[in-house]
């Protein structure tokens, strides 16, 4: 896009922003006219299922109608009231007779007792059934009183005669407000089926019907035949018959089927029978002429489309044919001419960008014109003055090198001095480091030699307490193992009386054994008193072992106590004789150590006081040498900075020599652009 010239760019930029629009109102359009054809297709969807809910309730009402007028008939009612009279009851036969002949595809019609006895009927086999009994009975006859003028419509169902769709109604027959028999009958549905069918609206002629019993959840009609009176399994018509149990009448909704079609489903509500009409169709024919008017607008916008580039091309390119001169005259700028150019000459001036551009270019042709024929004087004057530039640049060259070899020699004498200076220095300071570690040790020794002495005077206290102490615990031990020994001498009292229970079991024994033979006399009467006989015998002999027992304890423990008297007297001597001898030679070598570590403090006192001497003067010697030091550095510095100056007026020199050579080469370089340009 970059290369390409301006007017295809404008066009294609104008095509984009068309492109854009007219997608966007192809697609807010399309949405319009989707969202008004739907709502209209809709509406007629809606007008079909209220035009079939009217073909119902007309259908049913006309069904009730025929009912009432029979159930309204005087023969009829003659006969209820005299059902023995055989005249009226042919007469009333007769006229049931004729009256099925005039209705339109009914399946049957009889008159019957309020007790549900058939008394008339087309086929003469039935009269006389009685139809319901029981609660089935009491409920129909509940029905036809609360109903609406006394009749019960139970809708549309499967007949158990005929296996076909019938409308099953009663009608009450009443004499004074009383009941007195009723009527029953009802078409085939196949009727208002048939009429449903028929009932088409243009543009859904693919939609589809069902009518649903919302009480039992059974078709009662559908397109599909096989689901008429079969339980609806839908899960989309199963939720409008949940939102009717909710208390919805009527609506409209978009579903999608178990064959993952898309619809659209009316539903409506007939009350009073307890049904709901349901009608569907497809979204693609709902929608399917919004598909042609796609297509015809979809052509329409290309058309237009296209004719906007093609009028934005034309206008555009007569618009920047002005431009082309002003290129031609900037190509020959880029080509260095400098003439003027007569083409832009009429646009200079104006206030449009061709004039703007034309003005520009006309000024810049002169300004360079200007800066040219200047550029070419300084030329002529710097080639002049480039030669004795490098004439005076050579001479001082060379003066500053010769001051730079001298320089350099000095420094390099200072530089040995300080090599040696320094090798003199560290000497000293290794001199100085050792003395340094000399009195650190001998500091060390000192310190070390202090804490000997207080430990060995600690030493020596110490073993006088704990010879003192030891005297006074060993008496206090004899003392309390003298007792100990003393209360174990009771265990001699316990062998005492072990030897009195022995006396105690032996007459213990002596009465068990006159027990057992006064009990052997007794007889019968002495057996209890003989088993007591014998405990008491048995534990007379537990007693005597458990003392005999006792005795041999006691008799171990006395001789163990001895051996414990014997070992404690041995340790009693140990310690005053062996223990107590050696606290006191320890505490005489500790008053010894004593007096030898301070006279080991005093000679390292003096050996501390000759190493300081020798620091002192080792420091001084130190400290004159750095101050030669600090002064040969100095003079190395000065040096150092005559030869860097040196150095810079080298790199100087040079530079303005390289600047010469640079002048006399852009003089040679701005004679040759001025040459270029006409």
């Amino acid at each position: 896009m970059k290369n390409k010239k301006l007017s295809f760019q404008i066009t294609l930029a104008v095509a984009l922003i068309a492109t854009v629009c007219i997608l966007i109102l192809f697609g807010v359009s399309q949405s319009s006219m989707k969202k008004m054809m739907g709502q209209s297709s809709a509406n007629a969807l809606k007008a079909s299922l209220d035009s079939k809910a009217m073909l119902i309730e007309q259908y049913i009402e006309s069904s009730e109608e025929y009912l009432k007028l029979f159930a309204d008939s005087a023969e009829l009612k003659m006969y209820l009231k005299n059902q023995s009279d055989e005249n009226l009851k042919n007469i009333a036969q007769q006229y049931t007779l004729d009256y099925m002949g005039t209705l339109p595809n009914w399946e049957g019609l009889y008159l019957a007792s309020w007790e549900s006895q058939v008394l008339t009927h087309p086929a003469p086999p039935v009269i006389g059934r009685v139809l319901r009994e029981g609660d089935r009975l009491k409920e129909l006859q509940d029905d036809m009183l609360a109903g609406e003028d006394a009749l019960a419509n139970y809708g549309i169902f499967v007949s158990p005669a005929s296996g076909e769709l019938t409308l099953s109604m009663y009608k009450a027959i009443l004499e004074d407000g009383k009941p007195i028999g009723y009527v029953g009958g009802g078409p085939f549905a196949a009727t208002l089926k048939t009429l449903l069918d028929a009932n088409v609206t243009a543009g859904l002629e693919n939609a589809t019907y069902s009518l649903i019993n919302t009480n039992s959840g059974v078709y009662i009609f559908d397109n599909n035949d096989e689901l008429v009176n079969t339980e609806v399994e839908d899960a989309n018509i199963l939720s409008i018959i949940d939102k009717i149990k909710g208390g919805a009448t009527e609506g409209l909704t978009e579903v999608k089927g178990s064959d993952g079609v898309e619809y659209t489903m009316a539903y409506s509500v007939i009350s009073n029978r307890g049904w709901v009409l349901i009608t569907k169709d497809t979204n693609a024919e709902i929608y399917s002429s919004i598909s042609s008017v796609k297509a015809v607008f979809a052509v329409i916008s290309i058309v237009s489309l296209i004719l906007i580039i093609l009028a934005s091309f034309v206008a555009v390119s007569y618009a920047v044919k002005p431009l082309s001169k002003a290129v031609v005259a900037i190509d020959e700028l880029k080509n260095l001419n400098l003439s003027e150019n007569e083409d832009i000459k009429p646009y200079v001036g104006r206030k449009s960008e061709v004039g703007e551009i034309s003005t520009a270019i006309d000024s810049l042709t002169t300004t360079l014109s200007g800066i040219i024929s200047t550029l070419n004087n300084c030329s002529d004057s710097l080639s002049g003055s480039v030669g004795e530039m490098q004439n005076s640049s050579v001479s001082l060259l060379e003066n500053i090198e010769t001051n730079a070899a001298t320089t350099e020699e000095l420094s390099a004498s200072i530089t040995t001095t300080n090599e040696s200076i320094e090798v003199v220095n560290d000497e000293i300071t290794k001199m100085k480091d050792l003395v340094d570690d000399i009195e650190s040790s001998v500091n060390d020794s000192d310190k070390k030699s202090r804490a000997l002495i207080e430990t060995a005077d600690a030493m020596a206290k110490k073993a006088d307490k704990t010879l003192e102490s030891n005297s006074e615990k060993i008496e206090s031990t004899k003392k309390n193992i003298e007792e100990a020994l003393d209360a174990l001498k009771s265990l001699s009292r316990i062998n005492d009386m072990a030897t009195q229970i022995l006396n105690i079991t032996s007459q213990t024994n002596l009465l068990s054994l006159n027990a057992s033979i006064e009990a052997a006399r007794a007889g019968e009467a002495g057996k209890g008193f003989a088993v007591v006989a014998g405990e008491i015998g048995n534990l007379a002999v537990n007693s005597s072992e458990t003392a005999n027992q006792i005795q041999a304890i006691c008799s171990e423990s006395t001789s163990s106590i001895d051996s414990v008297r014997a070992c404690f007297e041995d340790i009693i001597n140990f310690m005053e004789n062996d223990v107590s001898t050696q606290f006191k030679e320890f505490a005489e070598t500790a008053k010894e150590y004593g007096i030898d570590a301070k006279n080991i403090k005093d000679a390292i006192g003096s050996i501390d006081e000759m190493s300081s001497k020798v620091v002192e003067s080792v420091n001084n010697i130190k400290e004159h040498i750095e101050h030669v030091t600090e002064a040969s550095n100095d003079n190395e510095i000065g040096v150092n900075d005559i030869i860097e100056k040196n150095n810079l007026t080298t790199e100087t020199a040079d530079e303005i020599v390289k600047i010469a050579e640079l002048n006399k080469d852009s003089a040679l370089t701005l004679q040759d652009i001025i040459s270029k340009f006409k």
